[in-house]
């Protein structure tokens, strides 16, 4: 009864038979659940009869049922005894990976050729687990009313109900690479600028507090608002010296902790030793090295001075007194 699938060829632009949807993917689907795809066949002329057979993985699904819907493209119109169905079956185990659905049919005579588009069938399957396979069509054949087979193409389809892969979760990374205060000396009640570089190393934007430390002791604190993903950052803060007793210290700076951060390692970051020294008073006013240094040398002007102007009135004296004896 399927001989007239293969006595003639007749072309047939644009005609297609096609499982639709042509994909279903869906991490929702779980195990248990049915899925149900349509055969169906569009832009045909005069088409009579076809056969499919159709692949699938049964270890991810199982044909559970075949139907022809109410009002088909093939559904008889004098008579609904008036078709022949040479194959209508499921095999779930045709192979150790891969179940085969053959389906065949012609109309029987008084009935006519059908042109045009719609369905041809209902496939229902049941999902067994969560994995992907293609829906394939294979052998296929579409014939006329007078046994000519009409070329056509194929839409395939394909059904994955894998879970898309979860989203990375944010980099959540501040990092403080330096702390460099403008000078390694500063008096009593000075204030010394310290600069400090912040690097965002995460991928979010980042509100962070940099504190600066004077030994293990708290000198500044001070807020970054929407400190940019992947920017860098010069921070300048201002140690105000007043209340710091003479003597040796070690700056520190260092960010505070954010939610989630990634690498605590690198949050803090310290300097070389900064002297703190005390103001030399005299009179009310202070005077440093650089002070004594110039004093040093006005008074040593002022000796030189005092010394030469004897030894060049003794000179003046001495050429006029052989400026007289020369006479």
């Amino acid at each position: 009864m399927t001989v007239f699938f293969s006595i003639r060829k007749t072309s047939a632009s644009g005609t297609k038979l096609l499982l639709d949807p042509p994909s279903i993917v869906d991490g929702a689907a779980t195990s248990g659940s049915n899925i149900t795809l349509t055969l169906a066949v569009s832009d045909v002329a005069d088409l009579f009869g076809y056969e499919v057979k159709i692949y699938y993985n049964s270890t991810v699904l199982s044909a559970t049922q075949l139907t022809r819907p109410v009002g088909n493209f093939l559904e008889p119109r004098i008579n609904q005894g008036n078709q022949f169905l040479p194959m209508w079956e499921i095999q779930n185990n045709f192979s150790a990976t891969h179940g085969r659905i053959w389906l065949s049919l012609t109309l029987l005579s008084p009935e006519t050729g059908r042109s045009g588009s719609g369905p041809l069938a209902r496939l229902t399957f049941r999902i067994l687990n969560t994995g992907d396979t293609a829906i394939t069509m294979e052998e296929t054949k579409l014939a006329d009313k007078s046994g000519n087979a009409i070329t056509h193409e194929l839409q395939n389809s394909y059904f994955n109900n894998n879970a898309p892969p979860a989203l990375p979760p944010p980099l959540h990374d501040v990092a403080v690479f330096s702390t460099i205060p403008v000078s390694s000396q500063a008096y009593i009640g000075d204030i010394l600028e310290v600069t400090v570089e912040i690097w965002n190393k995460g991928d979010v934007n980042e509100s962070v507090s940099v504190i600066l430390y004077y030994n293990s002791s708290l000198a500044v604190i001070k807020q970054i608002n929407n400190l940019r993903a992947g920017a860098e950052y010069m921070l300048s803060l201002y140690w105000n010296t007043s209340s710091i007793a003479e003597g040796n210290y070690t700056l520190k700076a260092s960010a505070v902790i954010i939610p989630y951060e990634a690498n605590m390692e690198d949050n803090v970051s310290s300097s070389s030793m900064v002297q703190i020294m005390s103001k030399t008073a005299s009179n009310g006013f202070s005077i440093n090295w650089l002070d004594w240094l110039l004093i040093s040398l006005l008074v040593l002007s002022i000796v030189l001075l005092i010394l030469w102007f004897p030894f060049k009135r003794s000179k003046k004296k001495h050429l006029d007194m052989s400026a007289q004896n020369g006479t």
